[in-house]
Protein backbone atom coordinates (compact mmCIF):
# COMPACT_ATOMS: atom_id res chain seq x y z
CA UNK A 1 0.00 0.00 0.00
CA UNK A 2 1.42 3.56 -1.05
CA UNK A 3 1.83 5.82 1.91
CA UNK A 4 -0.91 8.73 1.52
CA UNK A 5 -0.61 9.76 5.51
CA UNK A 6 2.23 11.34 7.48
CA UNK A 7 2.38 8.11 9.87
CA UNK A 8 3.19 6.16 6.56
CA UNK A 9 6.70 8.27 6.40
CA UNK A 10 9.92 7.52 7.95
CA UNK A 11 11.12 10.07 10.23
CA UNK A 12 13.66 10.58 8.48
CA UNK A 13 11.97 10.90 5.16
CA UNK A 14 12.41 14.79 3.96
CA UNK A 15 16.09 14.78 5.14
CA UNK A 16 16.72 11.55 2.75
CA UNK A 17 14.43 13.32 -0.35
CA UNK A 18 16.84 16.19 0.25
CA UNK A 19 19.97 14.07 0.05
CA UNK A 20 19.07 12.63 -2.58
CA UNK A 21 18.31 15.96 -4.56
CA UNK A 22 21.97 17.37 -3.61
CA UNK A 23 23.94 14.47 -4.01
CA UNK A 24 22.80 14.85 -7.75
CA UNK A 25 23.42 18.45 -8.14
CA UNK A 26 26.53 17.67 -6.49
CA UNK A 27 27.47 14.97 -9.11
CA UNK A 28 26.36 17.20 -12.47
CA UNK A 29 29.19 19.25 -14.13
CA UNK A 30 30.22 22.70 -13.05
CA UNK A 31 28.73 23.82 -16.42
CA UNK A 32 25.67 26.34 -15.28
CA UNK A 33 26.06 26.29 -11.71
CA UNK A 34 26.54 29.39 -9.70
CA UNK A 35 30.13 31.42 -9.19
CA UNK A 36 31.09 30.55 -5.94
CA UNK A 37 30.12 33.16 -3.41
CA UNK A 38 29.08 35.38 -6.50
CA UNK A 39 26.05 33.89 -7.75
CA UNK A 40 22.89 31.88 -6.04
CA UNK A 41 19.88 30.05 -7.58
CA UNK A 42 17.32 27.83 -6.91
CA UNK A 43 17.45 24.09 -6.60
CA UNK A 44 14.02 21.71 -7.25
CA UNK A 45 14.30 17.57 -8.33
CA UNK A 46 11.61 14.98 -8.82
CA UNK A 47 12.63 12.11 -6.53
CA UNK A 48 11.29 8.42 -7.56
CA UNK A 49 10.43 6.11 -5.18
CA UNK A 50 10.63 2.46 -5.47
CA UNK A 51 8.85 0.43 -2.54
CA UNK A 52 8.41 -2.72 -2.36
CA UNK A 53 7.99 -6.05 0.27
CA UNK A 54 12.29 -6.24 0.33
CA UNK A 55 13.47 -2.44 0.19
CA UNK A 56 13.05 1.29 -0.95
CA UNK A 57 14.88 2.70 -3.20
CA UNK A 58 14.96 6.79 -4.01
CA UNK A 59 16.34 8.06 -7.44
CA UNK A 60 16.53 11.35 -8.80
CA UNK A 61 15.00 11.01 -12.21
CA UNK A 62 14.38 14.97 -13.08
CA UNK A 63 16.30 18.19 -11.25
CA UNK A 64 16.60 21.75 -12.41
CA UNK A 65 18.39 25.38 -11.35
CA UNK A 66 16.76 28.92 -12.17
CA UNK A 67 15.40 31.88 -10.64
CA UNK A 68 14.79 33.81 -13.99
CA UNK A 69 11.25 34.59 -15.86
CA UNK A 70 11.26 36.10 -19.33
CA UNK A 71 8.93 39.01 -20.18
CA UNK A 72 5.96 38.62 -22.62
CA UNK A 73 7.49 40.71 -25.73
CA UNK A 74 10.52 37.35 -25.34
CA UNK A 75 8.17 34.69 -26.04
CA UNK A 76 8.48 32.97 -29.14
CA UNK A 77 5.42 31.76 -31.22
CA UNK A 78 7.71 28.95 -32.53
CA UNK A 79 8.33 27.10 -29.32
CA UNK A 80 11.80 27.66 -28.87
CA UNK A 81 12.20 29.53 -25.55
CA UNK A 82 11.68 29.00 -22.12
CA UNK A 83 8.94 31.48 -21.06
CA UNK A 84 9.43 30.05 -17.35
CA UNK A 85 12.91 28.99 -15.98
CA UNK A 86 11.86 28.95 -11.87
CA UNK A 87 13.84 25.95 -10.72
CA UNK A 88 10.25 24.21 -9.84
CA UNK A 89 9.11 24.88 -13.20
CA UNK A 90 12.19 23.36 -15.00
CA UNK A 91 12.44 20.02 -12.91
CA UNK A 92 8.52 19.34 -13.80
CA UNK A 93 9.43 19.67 -17.99
CA UNK A 94 12.80 17.60 -17.37
CA UNK A 95 10.37 15.23 -15.81
CA UNK A 96 8.46 15.26 -18.97
CA UNK A 97 11.38 13.89 -20.96
CA UNK A 98 11.94 10.84 -18.18
CA UNK A 99 8.33 9.99 -19.01
CA UNK A 100 8.86 10.30 -22.21
CA UNK A 101 11.73 7.61 -22.27
CA UNK A 102 10.25 5.58 -19.90
CA UNK A 103 7.18 5.28 -22.22
CA UNK A 104 9.14 4.21 -24.79
CA UNK A 105 11.01 1.72 -23.25
CA UNK A 106 7.45 -0.09 -21.58
CA UNK A 107 6.40 0.04 -24.97
CA UNK A 108 9.53 -1.54 -27.18
CA UNK A 109 10.96 -4.36 -24.78
CA UNK A 110 9.06 -3.75 -21.57
CA UNK A 111 11.84 -2.72 -19.21
CA UNK A 112 10.60 0.37 -17.64
CA UNK A 113 11.15 0.58 -14.03
CA UNK A 114 8.02 3.39 -14.22
CA UNK A 115 5.16 1.39 -16.69
CA UNK A 116 3.43 -1.27 -16.30
CA UNK A 117 2.72 -3.07 -20.02
CA UNK A 118 -0.37 -1.15 -21.90
CA UNK A 119 -3.93 -2.12 -21.03
CA UNK A 120 -6.85 -2.79 -23.80
CA UNK A 121 -6.89 0.27 -24.44
CA UNK A 122 -3.67 1.30 -25.21
CA UNK A 123 -2.70 3.04 -21.87
CA UNK A 124 -0.03 3.13 -18.95
CA UNK A 125 -0.35 2.97 -15.47
CA UNK A 126 2.46 3.32 -13.28
CA UNK A 127 3.99 0.06 -11.57
CA UNK A 128 2.62 -0.92 -8.05
CA UNK A 129 5.03 0.70 -5.46
CA UNK A 130 6.12 3.80 -7.59
CA UNK A 131 6.03 7.19 -5.95
CA UNK A 132 7.05 11.27 -6.86
CA UNK A 133 8.24 13.54 -4.92
CA UNK A 134 9.09 17.29 -5.65
CA UNK A 135 12.04 18.63 -3.66
CA UNK A 136 12.32 22.22 -3.76
CA UNK A 137 15.24 24.33 -1.95
CA UNK A 138 13.19 26.86 -1.20
CA UNK A 139 9.23 27.85 -0.54
CA UNK A 140 7.13 27.64 -3.85
CA UNK A 141 6.84 31.81 -5.10
CA UNK A 142 3.93 33.17 -4.66
CA UNK A 143 0.90 32.34 -2.28
CA UNK A 144 2.86 29.29 -0.55
CA UNK A 145 5.69 32.20 0.81
CA UNK A 146 3.26 34.86 2.51
CA UNK A 147 2.61 33.78 5.88
CA UNK A 148 3.19 35.32 9.39
CA UNK A 149 6.97 35.26 11.41
CA UNK A 150 7.46 35.62 14.95
CA UNK A 151 7.86 39.15 15.89
CA UNK A 152 11.12 38.81 17.13
CA UNK A 153 12.37 42.52 18.04
CA UNK A 154 16.08 42.24 18.09
CA UNK A 155 18.93 42.74 15.05
CA UNK A 156 19.44 39.03 14.86
CA UNK A 157 15.46 38.04 13.94
CA UNK A 158 15.55 37.38 9.72
CA UNK A 159 14.41 40.93 8.04
CA UNK A 160 12.37 41.37 4.94
CA UNK A 161 14.06 42.60 1.72
CA UNK A 162 12.20 42.61 -1.87
CA UNK A 163 15.78 41.55 -3.34
CA UNK A 164 15.53 37.59 -2.12
CA UNK A 165 13.82 34.74 -3.91
CA UNK A 166 10.30 35.50 -2.94
CA UNK A 167 11.15 38.69 -1.88
CA UNK A 168 12.03 37.16 1.28
CA UNK A 169 15.32 38.96 2.37
CA UNK A 170 17.15 37.76 5.25
CA UNK A 171 20.32 39.74 6.96
CA UNK A 172 20.85 36.94 9.47
CA UNK A 173 21.41 32.94 9.50
CA UNK A 174 18.82 32.31 12.03
CA UNK A 175 15.43 31.61 10.72
CA UNK A 176 12.35 31.89 13.27
CA UNK A 177 11.96 28.57 15.23
CA UNK A 178 8.27 28.22 14.75
CA UNK A 179 6.06 30.32 12.19
CA UNK A 180 2.60 31.91 12.90
CA UNK A 181 0.09 29.68 11.40
CA UNK A 182 -2.73 31.78 9.62
CA UNK A 183 -6.31 31.18 8.95
CA UNK A 184 -9.14 32.82 6.98
CA UNK A 185 -11.38 34.81 8.80
CA UNK A 186 -14.44 36.06 6.90
CA UNK A 187 -14.41 38.90 8.86
CA UNK A 188 -11.18 40.25 7.28
CA UNK A 189 -12.13 43.17 5.47
CA UNK A 190 -10.41 41.85 2.32
CA UNK A 191 -11.87 38.71 2.28
CA UNK A 192 -14.86 39.76 0.14
CA UNK A 193 -13.28 41.74 -2.88
CA UNK A 194 -14.44 44.94 -3.96
CA UNK A 195 -13.87 43.47 -7.95
CA UNK A 196 -16.38 40.39 -6.96
CA UNK A 197 -16.68 38.25 -10.24
CA UNK A 198 -19.24 38.67 -12.60
CA UNK A 199 -20.54 35.08 -13.79
CA UNK A 200 -23.45 33.88 -14.76
CA UNK A 201 -23.41 30.11 -13.07
CA UNK A 202 -26.23 28.01 -12.22
CA UNK A 203 -27.25 28.27 -8.01
CA UNK A 204 -24.65 25.35 -7.49
CA UNK A 205 -22.18 27.29 -9.00
CA UNK A 206 -22.46 30.18 -7.20
CA UNK A 207 -22.27 28.39 -3.89
CA UNK A 208 -19.33 26.73 -4.95
CA UNK A 209 -17.35 30.06 -5.53
CA UNK A 210 -18.89 31.68 -2.16
CA UNK A 211 -17.38 28.71 -0.64
CA UNK A 212 -14.16 28.89 -2.23
CA UNK A 213 -13.98 32.35 -1.38
CA UNK A 214 -14.51 32.15 2.20
CA UNK A 215 -11.62 29.30 2.13
CA UNK A 216 -8.93 30.14 0.52
CA UNK A 217 -9.20 34.37 0.16
CA UNK A 218 -8.45 36.50 3.21
CA UNK A 219 -6.37 39.61 3.77
CA UNK A 220 -3.48 39.08 6.46
CA UNK A 221 -4.77 41.95 7.95
CA UNK A 222 -7.21 40.21 10.11
CA UNK A 223 -4.27 38.56 11.76
CA UNK A 224 -2.95 41.34 13.77
CA UNK A 225 -4.08 44.49 15.90
CA UNK A 226 -3.84 48.26 14.40
CA UNK A 227 -0.51 48.18 13.11
CA UNK A 228 2.40 49.49 15.21
CA UNK A 229 6.02 50.61 15.17
CA UNK A 230 6.31 46.81 16.45
CA UNK A 231 4.75 45.48 13.98
CA UNK A 232 5.97 46.16 10.83
CA UNK A 233 7.85 42.54 10.16
CA UNK A 234 5.65 39.97 11.02
CA UNK A 235 4.63 38.64 7.85
CA UNK A 236 6.64 37.24 4.89
CA UNK A 237 6.35 38.84 1.47
CA UNK A 238 6.22 37.58 -2.08
CA UNK A 239 7.21 39.60 -5.26
CA UNK A 240 4.58 37.63 -7.31
CA UNK A 241 2.31 40.23 -8.39
CA UNK A 242 -1.42 39.85 -8.32
CA UNK A 243 -2.94 38.77 -12.08
CA UNK A 244 -4.74 41.72 -13.26
CA UNK A 245 -8.46 41.46 -12.80
CA UNK A 246 -8.13 39.79 -10.18
CA UNK A 247 -8.20 40.67 -5.92
CA UNK A 248 -5.19 42.79 -5.20
CA UNK A 249 -2.52 43.07 -2.29
CA UNK A 250 -4.07 46.04 0.21
CA UNK A 251 -0.29 47.25 0.47
CA UNK A 252 -1.26 48.23 3.95
CA UNK A 253 1.20 48.05 6.60
CA UNK A 254 2.66 44.43 7.95
CA UNK A 255 -0.16 41.88 8.07
CA UNK A 256 -2.23 43.83 5.70
CA UNK A 257 -0.01 43.72 2.83
CA UNK A 258 -0.98 40.77 0.84
CA UNK A 259 -4.50 39.26 -0.10
CA UNK A 260 -3.87 35.62 0.34
CA UNK A 261 -5.11 32.45 -1.73
CA UNK A 262 -5.19 34.72 -5.04
CA UNK A 263 -3.69 34.30 -8.46
CA UNK A 264 -0.04 35.75 -9.23
CA UNK A 265 2.36 35.96 -11.45
CA UNK A 266 6.04 35.96 -11.45
CA UNK A 267 7.97 39.42 -11.13
CA UNK A 268 10.16 40.35 -13.81
CA UNK A 269 13.04 43.25 -14.43
CA UNK A 270 11.35 45.41 -16.24
CA UNK A 271 8.45 44.26 -18.28
CA UNK A 272 6.13 42.26 -16.26
CA UNK A 273 5.89 38.31 -17.27
CA UNK A 274 2.82 36.08 -17.69
CA UNK A 275 4.03 33.14 -15.81
CA UNK A 276 1.83 31.87 -13.07
CA UNK A 277 3.65 31.26 -9.84
CA UNK A 278 4.91 28.41 -9.35
CA UNK A 279 2.33 28.03 -5.99
CA UNK A 280 -0.40 28.72 -8.94
CA UNK A 281 1.66 26.12 -11.20
CA UNK A 282 1.84 23.46 -8.25
CA UNK A 283 -1.52 23.77 -7.61
CA UNK A 284 -2.71 23.23 -11.26
CA UNK A 285 -0.39 20.18 -11.09
CA UNK A 286 -2.59 18.67 -7.94
CA UNK A 287 -5.56 18.70 -9.75
CA UNK A 288 -4.12 17.90 -13.79
CA UNK A 289 -0.97 15.98 -12.50
CA UNK A 290 2.22 16.61 -13.47
CA UNK A 291 1.92 14.64 -17.10
CA UNK A 292 0.58 17.97 -19.26
CA UNK A 293 -2.23 17.34 -21.78
CA UNK A 294 0.17 15.38 -24.39
CA UNK A 295 1.56 12.18 -22.43
CA UNK A 296 -2.23 12.22 -20.51
CA UNK A 297 -3.60 10.62 -23.95
CA UNK A 298 -0.96 7.50 -23.00
CA UNK A 299 -1.88 7.24 -19.14
CA UNK A 300 -4.93 6.10 -17.36
CA UNK A 301 -4.60 8.34 -14.77
CA UNK A 302 -2.99 11.11 -13.72
CA UNK A 303 0.57 11.11 -12.10
CA UNK A 304 0.23 13.81 -8.73
CA UNK A 305 3.13 14.36 -6.48
CA UNK A 306 3.08 12.15 -3.27
CA UNK A 307 4.99 14.66 -1.26
CA UNK A 308 6.49 17.99 -1.59
CA UNK A 309 9.27 18.49 0.58
CA UNK A 310 10.93 22.23 0.90
CA UNK A 311 14.75 22.29 2.21
CA UNK A 312 15.72 24.99 5.07
CA UNK A 313 14.44 28.09 4.31
CA UNK A 314 10.82 30.00 5.68
CA UNK A 315 8.43 27.55 5.92
CA UNK A 316 4.80 27.29 6.98
CA UNK A 317 3.19 24.23 6.27
CA UNK A 318 -0.39 25.77 6.41
CA UNK A 319 0.82 28.24 3.77
CA UNK A 320 1.96 25.30 1.75
CA UNK A 321 -1.35 23.97 2.26
CA UNK A 322 -3.62 26.88 1.92
CA UNK A 323 -1.81 27.63 -1.43
CA UNK A 324 -1.15 24.07 -3.04
CA UNK A 325 -4.42 22.53 -1.82
CA UNK A 326 -6.96 24.00 0.34
CA UNK A 327 -8.34 26.60 -2.48
CA UNK A 328 -8.83 23.69 -4.98
CA UNK A 329 -10.00 21.44 -2.65
CA UNK A 330 -13.51 21.15 -2.90
CA UNK A 331 -12.96 21.03 -6.94
CA UNK A 332 -13.65 17.05 -7.13
CA UNK A 333 -16.57 16.71 -7.57
CA UNK A 334 -17.15 18.80 -10.72
CA UNK A 335 -14.10 17.27 -12.19
CA UNK A 336 -13.89 14.35 -14.93
CA UNK A 337 -13.03 10.83 -13.73
CA UNK A 338 -9.78 10.35 -13.12
CA UNK A 339 -8.96 13.70 -12.22
CA UNK A 340 -9.11 14.95 -8.82
CA UNK A 341 -8.04 17.26 -5.93
CA UNK A 342 -4.77 15.31 -5.11
CA UNK A 343 -3.68 16.53 -1.36
CA UNK A 344 0.27 15.88 -1.41
CA UNK A 345 2.27 15.06 2.11
CA UNK A 346 3.71 18.64 2.73
CA UNK A 347 7.13 18.57 4.87
CA UNK A 348 10.45 20.45 5.41
CA UNK A 349 13.83 19.45 5.92
CA UNK A 350 15.00 21.89 8.14
CA UNK A 351 18.37 21.36 8.17
CA UNK A 352 18.79 20.83 4.69
CA UNK A 353 20.45 23.95 3.26
CA UNK A 354 21.12 23.75 -0.49
CA UNK A 355 24.36 24.78 -0.90
CA UNK A 356 23.85 27.80 -3.73
CA UNK A 357 20.88 29.20 -1.89
CA UNK A 358 21.20 33.20 -1.16
CA UNK A 359 21.22 32.24 2.59
CA UNK A 360 24.41 30.22 2.53
CA UNK A 361 25.98 32.48 -0.07
CA UNK A 362 25.45 35.51 1.89
CA UNK A 363 26.29 34.31 5.07
CA UNK A 364 29.63 32.72 2.70
CA UNK A 365 29.81 36.44 1.94
CA UNK A 366 29.42 37.85 5.05
CA UNK A 367 32.20 35.50 6.68
CA UNK A 368 34.82 36.57 3.94
CA UNK A 369 33.92 39.81 4.60
CA UNK A 370 34.70 40.29 8.28
CA UNK A 371 38.33 38.52 7.64
CA UNK A 372 39.40 39.81 4.36
CA UNK A 373 37.50 43.08 4.57
CA UNK A 374 36.55 42.63 0.90
CA UNK A 375 33.14 42.77 0.01
CA UNK A 376 31.01 42.35 -3.63
CA UNK A 377 27.64 42.27 -4.41
CA UNK A 378 25.62 38.97 -4.70
CA UNK A 379 23.54 38.21 -7.52
CA UNK A 380 21.40 35.34 -9.27
CA UNK A 381 22.64 33.56 -11.22
CA UNK A 382 21.27 33.96 -14.95
CA UNK A 383 22.09 30.56 -15.75
CA UNK A 384 19.64 27.63 -15.69
CA UNK A 385 21.00 23.68 -15.11
CA UNK A 386 18.28 21.20 -16.75
CA UNK A 387 18.92 17.59 -16.17
CA UNK A 388 16.84 14.07 -16.29
CA UNK A 389 17.82 10.75 -15.90
CA UNK A 390 18.40 9.16 -19.30
CA UNK A 391 20.29 6.64 -21.30
CA UNK A 392 22.16 9.92 -23.15
CA UNK A 393 23.28 12.82 -22.47
CA UNK A 394 20.64 14.93 -20.76
CA UNK A 395 22.63 18.22 -19.05
CA UNK A 396 21.43 20.94 -20.33
CA UNK A 397 21.91 24.97 -19.72
CA UNK A 398 20.21 28.08 -20.55
CA UNK A 399 20.20 31.87 -20.19
CA UNK A 400 17.29 33.72 -21.00
CA UNK A 401 15.19 30.74 -21.81
CA UNK A 402 17.76 29.23 -24.88
CA UNK A 403 20.75 27.33 -24.66
CA UNK A 404 23.69 28.78 -22.93
CA UNK A 405 26.51 29.88 -25.33
CA UNK A 406 24.37 30.31 -28.50
CA UNK A 407 25.75 32.93 -30.66
CA UNK A 408 23.38 35.33 -32.51
CA UNK A 409 23.38 33.66 -35.89
CA UNK A 410 22.42 30.81 -34.29
CA UNK A 411 19.76 32.00 -32.44
CA UNK A 412 16.66 30.46 -34.10
CA UNK A 413 18.11 27.88 -35.24
CA UNK A 414 17.17 24.10 -33.31
CA UNK A 415 20.37 23.66 -31.40
CA UNK A 416 19.61 26.75 -29.60
CA UNK A 417 16.37 25.10 -28.21
CA UNK A 418 16.21 23.78 -24.37
CA UNK A 419 15.69 20.04 -24.50
CA UNK A 420 12.50 20.95 -22.30
CA UNK A 421 10.92 23.61 -24.19
CA UNK A 422 7.40 23.33 -25.58
CA UNK A 423 8.71 22.01 -29.79
CA UNK A 424 11.01 19.77 -28.41
CA UNK A 425 8.75 18.57 -25.98
CA UNK A 426 6.60 18.37 -28.76
CA UNK A 427 8.59 16.23 -30.84
CA UNK A 428 9.15 13.77 -28.08
CA UNK A 429 5.65 13.08 -28.57
CA UNK A 430 5.73 12.86 -32.31
CA UNK A 431 8.73 10.14 -31.94
CA UNK A 432 6.42 8.03 -29.02
CA UNK A 433 3.68 7.95 -31.86
CA UNK A 434 5.46 7.02 -34.53
CA UNK A 435 7.39 4.04 -32.57
CA UNK A 436 3.65 2.44 -32.51
CA UNK A 437 1.80 0.62 -34.76
CA UNK A 438 -1.36 2.76 -35.48
CA UNK A 439 -3.53 0.15 -34.61
CA UNK A 440 -2.12 0.20 -30.98
CA UNK A 441 -2.58 3.56 -30.62
CA UNK A 442 -5.10 5.39 -28.22
CA UNK A 443 -8.14 5.73 -29.91
CA UNK A 444 -7.69 10.05 -30.33
CA UNK A 445 -4.38 9.28 -32.52
CA UNK A 446 -5.24 6.39 -34.49
CA UNK A 447 -6.26 8.23 -37.11
CA UNK A 448 -4.39 11.54 -36.97
CA UNK A 449 -1.56 12.86 -39.18
CA UNK A 450 0.38 14.24 -36.50
CA UNK A 451 2.79 16.38 -39.42
CA UNK A 452 -0.72 18.18 -39.97
CA UNK A 453 -1.55 19.12 -36.38
CA UNK A 454 0.22 22.38 -34.48
CA UNK A 455 1.18 22.20 -31.18
CA UNK A 456 -2.39 23.83 -29.82
CA UNK A 457 -4.69 21.08 -31.76
CA UNK A 458 -3.03 18.07 -30.25
CA UNK A 459 -2.77 19.13 -26.71
CA UNK A 460 -6.33 19.53 -27.93
CA UNK A 461 -6.82 15.58 -28.17
CA UNK A 462 -6.55 15.05 -24.96
CA UNK A 463 -10.13 16.17 -24.38
CA UNK A 464 -10.71 14.66 -20.87
CA UNK A 465 -7.49 16.68 -19.63
CA UNK A 466 -8.96 19.79 -21.39
CA UNK A 467 -11.99 19.05 -19.47
CA UNK A 468 -10.50 19.31 -16.17
CA UNK A 469 -8.58 22.05 -16.82
CA UNK A 470 -11.26 24.45 -17.89
CA UNK A 471 -13.48 23.22 -15.08
CA UNK A 472 -10.53 24.14 -12.95
CA UNK A 473 -10.47 27.57 -14.19
CA UNK A 474 -13.99 28.19 -14.46
CA UNK A 475 -14.50 27.39 -10.65
CA UNK A 476 -11.89 28.45 -9.31
CA UNK A 477 -9.32 30.47 -11.20
CA UNK A 478 -10.90 32.37 -13.66
CA UNK A 479 -8.18 35.27 -13.85
CA UNK A 480 -5.45 32.68 -15.02
CA UNK A 481 -3.34 34.06 -17.51
CA UNK A 482 -3.69 31.70 -20.42
CA UNK A 483 -0.72 31.95 -23.37
CA UNK A 484 -1.98 33.66 -26.77
CA UNK A 485 -3.16 31.27 -29.19
CA UNK A 486 -0.65 32.53 -31.50
CA UNK A 487 2.35 31.38 -29.41
CA UNK A 488 0.52 27.85 -29.60
CA UNK A 489 -0.07 27.15 -33.39
CA UNK A 490 3.64 26.23 -34.36
CA UNK A 491 4.12 22.70 -35.74
CA UNK A 492 6.39 20.03 -36.19
CA UNK A 493 8.62 21.55 -38.70
CA UNK A 494 8.91 24.54 -36.97
CA UNK A 495 12.64 25.66 -38.53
Amino acid sequence: MLPNRLEDFSPDFADDIADCAFISYKELPKKGKPQHNKEWTLLAAIIMKIENQTDTTLKTVALATGSKCIGKSKMSPNGDILNDSHAEVLARRAFLRFLYEELSKAFNNNTSLVFLPPDKNYQWSLRPGVTFHLFASQTPCGDASIFAKENIQDESAPMLDENLPNSLSLKSSQWPETSVSMTANKNSPCSNSSSKRKRKHSEDEDDFGQICEKQSKTSLQSLAPEPNSDDLNDIYRTGAKCVPGGEQDPLAPASGYHTVGILRTKPGRGERTESMSCSDKISKWNVLGCQGALLSIFLDEPIYLTSIVVGKCPYNEDAMRRALYSRISLLSMYLPSPYKCHQPIFLQATNKEFEASKLKVSTEQNEKTRTCSQSSRIVPSAAAIIWYLSESSSHDVTVNGRRQGITKNDIHKPKARSSVCSVSLFHCFNDLVSKIDRSRLPNCLSNVKMRELSYCETKCLAKNYQNAWSTLREKVYDTWILKSRDLLQFHLDVI
